[in-house]
């Protein structure tokens, strides 16, 4: 990198020359490495698709009890650059044997998903408590049914599931939000 980060000096163009000559080298010789690493990654890729299609490709099955910290995946991702799983943490309230779980927010509220669609949560010192007055949506909420997340003083949030809904997205469409939860 010392050698890249240089300027060259073309007044001197013999000096150039044995600069770029000596970048060149180093190119190539970088380009062997990660050649080589790709091969590597191409063919751990081929064994582990020969043992998905054959039968052999087992997932790892994570067990859960009350009380465990995790993750959910999300639904909708705007793009390929968007983390996988969401920001907020939700703790374990219980498991049942169908392969649902029911999990609980910072805020109080309970939903159920499954099991599948959690991470374990391995951060140190996670605050237990609860507070119903921290129930607010992500700012990168999207509608169930246009995905956009603008017109966030129309959208109606579902607690049970952590979704949000347009009124006008509606079927039939909603023009007064409704009082209550």
């Amino acid at each position: 990198m010392e050698r890249y980060d240089t300027p060259l000096n073309f007044n001197n163009p013999e000096l150039a020359c044995n600069h770029m000559l000596e970048r060149g080298r180093i190119a190539h010789q970088a380009s062997i490495i990660a050649g080589s690493k790709l091969l590597i990654a191409q063919h751990r890729d081929k064994l582990r698709y020969a043992a998905i299609c054959g039968g052999d490709y087992l997932p790892v099955l994570r067990e859960f009890q009350a009380g465990y910290f995790v993750y959910l995946k999300r639904r909708n991702l705007d793009s390929v650059l968007q983390m996988a799983a969401k920001r907020p943490v939700y703790r374990v309230k219980d498991v049942c044997e169908n392969g649902t779980i029911i999990l609980q927010g910072k805020c109080g509220t309970t939903f159920v998903n499954n099991v599948v669609n959690c991470a374990p949560c391995h951060l140190p010192g996670i605050d237990p408590t609860i507070d119903v007055l921290l129930c607010n949506p992500e700012n990168s909420l999207g509608c169930e049914v246009c995905h956009f997340v603008d017109q966030g003083e129309s959208m109606l949030l579902y607690d049970a599931c952590g979704t949000g809904w347009h009124m006008a997205c509606l079927d039939p469409p909603i023009i007064v939000v409704p009082k209550g939860d």
